[in-house]
């Protein structure tokens, strides 16, 4: 609510973030890390139970980072945008 609170009405948001990925990302290297990626459906869900409309998802990109074993993995990240109703 308190992100919603924040635009105007008719205003945009736009959130990128990982695509569920089981907790490799921040495997070894970020302790605090609470998420292992978003579900785009359910976090469209939280918006528009939020009182955001016109609310899209699609893939965005992907960032490459090594693993503690040393490989190399891609992960996709996407991209929702919002509009506060």
């Amino acid at each position: 609510a308190a992100f919603r609170a924040a635009l105007l009405p008719g205003g945009w948001c736009a959130v990128a973030d990982l695509e569920p990925e089981g907790g490799l990302f921040h495997a070894g290297s970020h302790p605090r890390a609470f998420h292992d990626g978003f579900d785009r459906e359910g976090l469209e869900r939280r918006f528009e139970a939020a009182g955001f409309a016109d609310i899209g998802h699609a893939p965005a990109t992907e960032v490459e980072k090594p693993l503690p074993d040393g490989t190399l993995k891609r992960f996709p990240v996407f991209l929702l945008t919002a509009r506060r109703r």
